[in-house]
């Protein structure tokens, strides 16, 4: 048996025909599949003709398009930094920590619990860069075992024979040249910039990399590492439900898993260097830039020009990611100045709730369900979890030019509207959360 559903998407209108199975899905943990075709159409933004017409808004508030920051590896002598700036320009930030290195007290290299706290309660977000950053070769990894100290013991034991090693061979440079910054250093929290490794320890690492195998089975270890640092930030961040993973870069990237992250995450943040497309997001990896020129046809700015790249990132969601801004503060600075420029036009949103919104519109159903002189009502569904995807949505809905302001209820309890003209036309932009009742739009 096939069932018809009318999705209504931004500027188009999709008849879907799927069997019993597709229509029963209305609980989905996340969307785990790369999508091989658009989902619909992106056009500019739509103005609904008739009164009592409606329209699902593209991105949140009916934004041409969208902006996400975050930031990686428990750079915890920048957290300040980050604050101060954020606080300035009025950004909210993603941490993505990487767990087994913050402490509760002591020395710590990768910060501590009480500081990634705090980000929180500053409408920051943090979430999972993995536990280990998937250092396989360490020591019991994959297993409730492993604990930063046993990894540092079996790194400096290795250093400590690669400069025995060094010293019999007559190498004098290999103990004594410093070495370019890596990232897997880290560093102390007040300081500016991460420590530099000699030349040796960098030897030692990277043969620690070539020769050894992971210390238990892949698939084991990542689904470990992935769960591992859920529970470990929801244990030390009270009140935390964490959502969204950033798979770590560098020599261990071939062991991410994008079928075991769908397990655990809502939403998975890849590396590849370029927007996303708005119809056509892949919400397990979606892209990432760590680097960007702003002048470059697939920069930032292609999202909300489009004659950039023919088009082709229009109205998309840029996410932009850093590991350390010591040596590049100007850029970072050039990049917040670029968001208060373009803050009318772009929703800078937290990476979890852009793909919360993202994923809600993919699978929304918007029917208008009566339009009268005095009220107008609709009702908005969605196939995902209630639980977790409970962003509102914005719905654009032509009104009679002659209500001035208007009150809107979700089943009864009050919502967010407000009242907009577009060439003599008035609308009503009205936040709904899916499946949450029949919304209703009256003038005051």
């Amino acid at each position: 048996m096939l069932t018809r559903l009318n999705l209504i998407v931004p500027g188009l209108t999709l008849f879907v025909l799927c069997s019993d199975l597709c229509a029963g899905e209305t609980q989905r943990f996340n969307l785990p599949d790369k999508p091989t075709a658009p989902r619909f159409e992106v056009t500019d933004k739509k103005w609904p003709a008739k009164i009592g017409e409606a329209d699902l808004c593209l991105w949140h508030d009916d934004k041409l398009a969208a902006l996400s920051l975050g930031v990686d590896d428990n750079f915890a002598g920048e957290i300040d930094w980050w604050k101060e700036k954020a606080k300035l320009y009025d950004l909210k930030v993603t941490w993505f920590v990487i767990t087994g290195k913050v402490k509760k007290e002591g020395r710590s290299y990768g910060g501590y619990w009480s500081q990634f706290e705090e980000l929180e309660r500053l409408g920051h977000a943090v979430e999972s860069h993995t536990v280990t950053h998937l250092h396989v070769a360490e020591p019991d990894w994959g297993t409730p075992e492993w604990t930063y100290e046993k990894a540092q013991a079996a790194r400096g034991a290795a250093i400590k024979e690669a400069k025995a090693t060094a010293a019999a061979a007559g190498d004098d440079k290999m103990s004594a040249t410093p070495a370019k910054p890596s990232v897997e250093t880290e560093a102390e929290p007040g300081e500016s910039a991460p420590t530099v490794r000699t030349s040796a320890e960098n030897h030692a690492a990277a043969r620690l990399a070539a020769a050894d195998k992971p210390a238990t089975d892949p698939a084991k270890g990542v689904d470990w590492e992935y769960a591992q640092s859920i529970a470990q930030i929801e244990s030390n961040i009270p009140g935390k439900k964490v959502s969204a993973l950033a798979y770590p870069g560098g020599r261990n990237t071939v062991y991410n898993d994008r079928k075991i992250a769908a397990k655990h995450f809502r939403v998975a943040r890849g590396a590849a260097g370029s927007p996303n497309r708005a119809n056509q997001i892949d919400y397990m990896m979606t892209n990432a830039m760590s680097g960007w020129d702003f002048d470059a046809p697939r920069g930032p700015r292609s999202i909300l020009d489009p004659k950039l790249y023919k088009g082709f990132y229009y109205r998309g969601w840029v996410i932009l990611f850093a590991h350390g801004v010591s040596n590049y503060q100007e850029h970072f600075i050039k990049t917040f100045e670029f968001i208060k420029e373009n803050r009318e036009p772009l929703w800078v949103g937290l990476f979890a709730d852009v793909a919360k919104y993202g994923q809600e519109r993919d699978t929304a159903t918007l029917k208008v369900e009566s339009s009268a002189s005095d009220k107008i009502t609709f009702s908005l569904t969605d196939e995902m979890d209630d639980g977790y995807f409970n962003f509102p949505l914005t719905v654009k809905v032509r009104i009679p030019n002659d209500w001035k302001t208007v009150s809107a209820t979700q089943a009864g309890k009050p919502a967010i509207a407000k009242v907009l003209e577009h060439e003599g036309a008035s609308y009503a932009l009205v936040q709904a959360v899916p499946d949450a009742g029949v919304v209703t739009i009256a003038a005051k």
